[in-house]
């Protein structure tokens, strides 16, 4: 036979979703949505104890288990709702910590004028 499992409870605090989603979902409406997925639900000041159901093993506990819930509110209240958010990452061949590094280009007579980089401390000889 297989081993039950004591299903997680996860806290959703007061600004959680709308850091994690970047819209602002109400915890009334949150709440439903979770209730409607058969979780059992919480209310208290500010924030929401969330009950996975067991029919739910693949909700986890703690931060990951926060991060399902949070997807699962997204999901029922339509993606298409939240808006639109492109990541930001380096721009390709933008200047980055290490190519910038303090100034320490140097043009010698060897390079023909070219810009070169100067060793590393960490790096041999």
């Amino acid at each position: 036979m297989g081993r039950r499992t004591v299903a997680p409870t996860i806290e959703i605090r007061a600004g959680d979703i709308e850091r994690a989603l970047g819209a602002q979902i109400s915890h009334l409406e949150s709440a439903a949505i979770l209730r409607g997925l058969g979780f059992a639900v919480v209310d208290t000041k500010g924030s929401l104890v969330v009950t996975a159901p067991s029919s739910r093993p693949d909700v986890r506990s703690g931060v990951a288990g926060r991060a399902d819930v949070i997807e699962e509110i997204a999901r029922l209240h339509s993606y298409l709702r939240l808006p639109r958010h492109t990541p930001t990452w380096p721009e390709p061949g933008a200047s980055t910590l290490d190519s910038a590094c303090d100034g320490r280009y140097r043009t010698s007579p060897s390079t023909s004028g070219r810009t070169s980089r100067g060793r590393r401390p960490w790096q041999r000889r």
